[in-house]
């Protein structure tokens, strides 16, 4: 019969045996990892080393000039057949599409997202913009009942699919982070485009922006996500930048000027990563990072919306599990040391949550930005310009608003939330009957205020199911 003592004994050599055995695995991924970031981190080298020598051969593609020197693991860029029925068609009467259509609007998605789309484009058009719009798919993936619904809401759909596309067979996570992204924007035939994911809602007319200083200044626009990347991302270490604090782009809605060589060419770095999203999609997020990432490592400047994406969304109790909790009236927040986003709503529509309430934000308020250059003569505040609801897509609940209640950070006079370095957010999941839930992370010194969004945006709520009743 085993003894106690030497039952313990070999119980705590079966233990060490364990941890052993777990600490060789870990050493041997932990090798393997790095053996693949030197390689990827070669091979990323090697390909813009071809693009930015290309570009420097001439105005030419740079892709077009590339093929013939690159090693063969870099592919050239597709020639991208235009399979749909031509080039997209503004609306009757535009006024502002040109002879060759240099401007436009593009979405993308399979089957499942042309309904949503549809809704995009119909409450865009309610705002007056009149920018021809088109759908990009891949093949197969709109039947022609999909095809004749775009028609009759007089959007193109074009095909961008190519074989070198169907080459990269990008699995169902690299097509779901979407790698195909890149491509649907380098193939549409808009020189500058206002890119929009069929989930958001423009809430003014954009066309403005493609005249702002910003973009005549850079060439490319893009607004923030709620957090930043980590300063131990093995990214910063493969991509040879240095680590700054900057928050990762939200890519819903991009504005670009392919027109310019050094856009075309970030863009196609951008591309690189999606291509290769096996792997590089293991450390950074999608295609909003790619995009991110390729203008970085293209060494190409971008506008970045400094104001905060704000988080709206629902409160919820136990027994009103799909909202409708009215906030507690507050008088705590002073607008005259903190600013937010919203801050002209703050002391008329702010309050705290009731007992037994808990916030469920389901999607993104993105801003506009303030766009002169040089010393600022007079005070910023930013309004909303565009809804991403991407938290209610799926989890939609008809006739309950779903933008009830904003939550934001309140920072100094004159800051951001890049100039302290902070903000994040906190995944929640479920929450009391509510479906894809988050907020904003707590931060030392930095409050966060609610704000009866109903209140202070009427309307909006009322615009958005109607538009989802009409194409869904």
């Amino acid at each position: 019969m085993v003894s106690p003592k030497a039952r313990r004994r070999a119980v705590s050599a079966c233990i060490a045996l364990c941890a052993t055995v777990a600490t060789l695995y870990m050493l041997a991924a932990m090798m393997g990892s790095s053996g693949d970031s030197v390689s990827h981190a070669r091979k990323l080298h090697s390909y813009v080393t071809a693009l930015k020598a290309s570009a420097l051969a001439g105005p030419q593609d740079a892709y077009a000039t590339a093929t013939a020197t690159r090693p063969p693991i870099l592919n050239s860029a597709p020639v991208y057949p235009f399979t749909s029925s031509g080039s997209a068609s503004p609306i009757p009467g535009s006024k502002s599409a040109s002879a060759d259509l240099s401007r436009g609007v593009v979405l993308m998605g399979n089957g499942k997202s042309v309904r949503m789309a549809l809704m995009a484009v119909h409450v865009l058009r309610a705002t007056g913009c009149t920018l021809p719009v088109e759908y990009a798919y891949l093949r197969n993936e709109l039947k022609q009942s999909h095809l004749d619904l775009l028609a009759a809401n007089n959007i193109t759909a074009r095909d961008y699919w190519t074989p070198e596309i169907e080459s990269y067979k990008w699995s169902k996570n690299s097509l779901r982070l979407g790698a195909p992204k890149v491509d649907a924007i380098l193939s549409s035939p808009f020189q500058q485009l206002l890119f929009l994911d069929p989930d958001v809602m423009p809430l003014r007319d954009p066309t403005y922006l493609f005249e702002t200083n910003q973009f005549r200044k850079t060439g490319a626009l893009f607004w923030p996500d709620f957090k930043s990347t980590p300063k131990t991302s093995e990214i910063w270490k493969i991509t040879s930048q240095p680590y700054e604090f900057e928050f990762e782009f939200e890519s819903g809605q991009i504005v670009l000027d392919k027109s310019r060589n050094d856009v075309l060419l970030a863009l196609k770095v951008a591309r690189y990563f999606c291509r290769e999203s096996a792997y590089f999609f293991k450390i950074i997020w999608g295609d909003k990072d790619a995009f991110r990432w390729g203008f970085k490592v293209a060494g190409v400047d971008y506008f970045l919306n400094k104001e905060q994406v704000v988080s709206v969304g629902v409160a919820v109790d136990w027994f009103r599990q799909t909202g409708n909790v009215t906030l507690i009236p507050s008088k705590s927040f002073d607008t005259e040391t903190v600013n937010g986003p919203l801050d002209k709503h703050v002391t008329s529509s702010s309050g705290v949550l009731p007992r037994g309430g808990v916030y469920c934000g389901q999607n993104m308020l993105q801003m506009d930005f303030n766009d002169q250059l040089g010393p600022q003569t007079a005070p910023f505040q930013a309004k909303p310009l565009f809804m991403h609801a991407n938290g209610i897509k799926k989890y939609y609940i008809d006739n309950i608003p779903p933008f009830q209640i904003a939550q934001m950070y309140q920072v100094p006079v004159g800051k951001t939330l890049t100039d302290l370095q902070v903000g994040s957010y906190d995944w929640l999941g479920w929450v009391r009957g509510q479906h894809h839930c988050g907020r904003l992370s707590a931060v030392a010194g930095v409050e966060t205020v609610y704000i009866d969004f109903s209140k202070a945006y009427p309307g909006l709520n009322e615009r958005y199911i109607e538009a989802r009743r009409r194409f869904q």
